[in-house]
């Protein structure tokens, strides 16, 4: 299956993308066997009066070493903004969580998150993943009163 969005936009931006891949197998004797994976990529796109259009995703140059550096550091202000702000609305003290992106999560394919197992991890992975495709890619379902 493929999936094809255009983006627009009117300056130099990053762009992540993270994918769960998931599959399970229904056994006879009603025993379900599943496998699941998460990737990620991520794409730099220089628009700039100063410089011809360019992308990449890994830095070949100074100057794509030098935008990476730029816009890493507006996406971790943005976000960083963001928490803060989301955090003082819910009183929330982060200092009794572990904090990382959406995108980060890719990091505990292979290894568990802070204070679970490799079991609990897979699980909490999966239910988040089944909790974001229900309310989001399917969209949030009310039920009438």
């Amino acid at each position: 299956m493929i999936e094809e969005t255009v983006v627009e936009g009117k300056e130099s931006s990053l762009f992540e993308a993270i994918t769960f891949h998931y599959g399970e197998l229904h056994e006879q004797n009603d025993l379900i066997t599943s496998a699941q994976l998460m990737s990620k990529d991520s794409l730099y796109i220089i628009d700039s009066n100063f410089s011809p259009l360019n992308s990449f995703r890994t830095p070949q140059t100074d100057s794509e070493k030098e935008w990476k550096d730029i816009l890493d550091r507006v996406t971790t202000q943005q976000l960083e903004s963001a928490w803060e702000k989301s955090l003082q609305e819910l009183s929330i003290d982060k200092d009794n969580f572990n904090v990382f992106t959406l995108s980060e999560l890719v990091d505990y394919n292979e290894r568990p998150l802070p204070g679970f197992t490799e079991e609990e991890t897979e699980r909490l992975i999966g239910n988040l993943w089944e909790g974001l495709y229900k309310n989001y890619f399917l969209g949030i379902k009310k039920e009438e009163w």
